[in-house]
């Protein structure tokens, strides 16, 4: 059965669920060893950043570059640069936790939902 728009819609919505879920707990589970025991983030600004984080990220890995680069090996390496990059640049700005520790927030909380997703994805497509 062809993938319809809708279709790809719907699982962008799923997905962007998913990673919101996913990137929340790592940044939780990783929090203490990222930024140390005395971080005294507000809950409210970490939920806000990891939610806006995706909501401004995700919609360019699932719908730009796939048109632009096409389906080859480079479109999942550009489109997790960027995600990684924006997404610190986010942290460190709405956080204001440090440009190191942004990218380090960025890149456990974005391998955390890409390796959750490639499994589920192998899960769900294998049987």
């Amino acid at each position: 059965m062809p993938l319809t728009m809708i279709s790809y819609g719907v699982l962008f919505i799923e997905a962007l669920v998913f990673t919101i879920l996913l990137e929340m707990a790592a940044f939780f589970i990783f929090k203490e060893l990222l930024l140390g025991r005395s971080s005294d983030i507000p809950v409210k600004d970490i939920v806000f950043s990891v939610i806006f984080c995706s909501f401004t990220t995700l919609p360019y890995v699932w719908f730009l570059f796939p048109e632009i680069l096409g389906a080859t090996v480079v479109c999942p390496v550009v489109s997790e640069f960027f995600a990684v990059t924006v997404e610190a640049f986010i942290y460190f700005f709405v956080l204001k936790i440090g440009l190191g520790r942004s990218l380090a927030v960025s890149l456990i909380c974005n391998a955390f939902s890409l390796l959750a997703g490639l499994l589920a994805a192998r899960y769900i497509w294998s049987g």
